[in-house]
């Protein structure tokens, strides 16, 4: 089910693989726990803490082929004892890729409301 808490937007839980860019030089792949329209939050190793505050997120939604590209600003990280989680604020999204990603958010919020 969309949970909403600090944000404002509906989160729509997700299995998203994102690859974090950070520095124009350090990788690694990390899964969407949940998406918004104004951002995401990945589930990490706890050894693959975040380098900077920005880096490069890169997932294909499942609705299409289309890479989606986003700048994201780190605003909040919590450690687990398996797995941490760390959120990120879209900061620049292409508009062909805004209203991809809220073509999906669409989709995917119907869906939950439907099923419950």
């Amino acid at each position: 089910m969309p949970t909403q808490e600090s944000r404002r937007e509906v989160r729509v839980p997700t299995r998203i693989f994102v690859n974090v860019t950070q520095n124009d030089q350090s990788q690694y792949l990390s899964r969407a726990v949940d998406l918004s329209s104004n951002g995401v939050q990945l589930s990490r190793l706890p050894e693959e803490r975040p380098e900077s505050r920005f880096a490069w997120l890169l997932f294909w939604l499942p609705t299409s082929s289309e890479l989606i590209r986003a700048l994201g600003e780190r605003v909040h990280e919590r450690d687990g004892e398996h797995l941490s989680f760390v959120g990120y604020r879209f900061k620049y999204l292409s508009p062909k890729h805004r209203v991809l990603l809220q073509q999906y958010l669409d989709v995917q919020t119907q869906r939950v409301r439907k099923a419950a």
